[in-house]
């Protein structure tokens, strides 16, 4: 099994998530909240106990993910992930609007949509993300393109 794979496989440290926000259900698998722990755990002020990610890190992680989606307040559950670019996902975005955290979830028919990442949005990030309709690119993919929101994106812009 490659590592990548393997970031999605069932574990049984994972957490379902199910809400009446969405009529998807989500799933924060472990291995890829370990694979995210050591770029995100900031985030939410985790301190590590080791300098290598352990299980005890991965489940705090885990916790305030699960905490950051009850208080979410912009769904956005036909989103994209990097739209226009090689990385590109469907996607549904959970964003919180009082601590600027998105948890991004691929978007899966028939069976929980599994986590995808979690950043702190930058000023440019959020304006996007809200002109889109819940399209997140990154400040780098948006200064390579030369995009900035409010601009007629063309084919960018995933709901319209």
């Amino acid at each position: 099994m490659t590592r990548s794979e393997k970031r999605f496989t069932l574990d049984r440290r994972d957490a379902n998530i199910s809400t009446d926000r969405c009529e998807h259900d989500f799933i924060l698998n472990y291995w890829q909240l370990k694979e995210k722990f050591s770029k995100h755990y900031g985030l939410f002020d985790i301190v590590p106990q080791s300098e290598t990610v352990c299980e005890g890190d991965v489940l705090i992680f885990r916790d305030h993910s699960l905490a950051h989606q009850k208080t979410a307040d912009e769904w956005y559950v036909d989103a994209q992930f990097q739209a226009g670019t090689e990385r590109n996902w469907t996607t549904i975005n959970v964003y919180d609007s009082n601590t600027g955290i998105l948890a991004v979830y691929i978007k899966k028919e028939g069976g929980p949509c599994p986590f995808l990442t979690v950043c702190k949005l930058t000023k440019t990030e959020k304006a996007w993300l809200r002109w889109t309709n819940g399209n997140f690119l990154t400040d780098t993919v948006l200064d390579e393109n030369q995009w900035s929101a409010p601009k007629d994106f063309g084919d960018v812009c995933p709901n319209k």
